[in-house]
């Protein structure tokens, strides 16, 4: 258990080294996209890794959960400067 919660840092520090802050990554190393009730977001459990396997759905554990389910959110005023939707709507 411990050398997979040390593989998923890895992989997560790996990817910030990456990609930057231009994304947001889960500490899977998902790419999140919020928004469009989750059609969008690798991290639906839709969506398979470049190896075809199914990306588990990480919906549950996600920060950006109310940008996807909720009507309410206004993707115009987000203030977090790693949402890709931000300022789309």
């Amino acid at each position: 258990m411990i050398d997979k919660i040390y593989l998923l840092t890895f992989r997560y520090i790996l990817s910030k080294l990456i990609y930057g802050d231009g994304m947001i990554i889960d500490i899977t190393g998902v790419q999140l996209t919020p928004g469009n009730n989750g059609e969008d977001c690798k991290g639906n459990g839709k969506h398979l890794d470049e190896n075809g396997i199914l990306i588990e759905c990480c919906c549950d554990e996600c920060d950006y959960l109310l940008c996807c389910t909720s009507n309410d959110v206004d993707c115009s005023k987000c203030t977090d400067a790693n949402c890709p939707m931000r300022n789309k709507k």
